[in-house]
């Protein structure tokens, strides 16, 4: 079976879809649809891009994920080129 995550969730392919491990309902194919499993927040758009809601825009960023929880699946991609994997983030504790 192939397994991934979304937003924090467990996802995994059944039948050709992406549906979530714990509801097996599907995975909107238009985007994230639940809230980010770590901050409860909603997934949005700001200028028409999808935004993780625990980042929100960052200059000079591309693309970022905090990992919703699961901090081996974070990245942030800048936009001279450096990518980052699998970084650790401070929730404020």
């Amino acid at each position: 079976m192939i397994r991934s995550s979304m937003g924090g969730y467990d996802v995994e392919m059944v039948g050709g879809c992406w549906v979530y491990s714990d509801t097996k309902t599907r995975v909107d194919p238009n985007g994230l649809t639940r809230p980010c499993k770590k901050c409860g927040k909603d997934f949005g758009k700001i200028d028409g891009v999808e935004v993780d809601p625990c980042l929100g825009k960052l200059p000079g960023v591309i693309s970022a994920c905090c990992g919703h929880g699961k901090p081996e699946e974070s990245y942030i991609m800048f936009e001279n080129g450096i990518n980052i994997e699998g970084f650790l983030l401070s929730d404020g504790d």
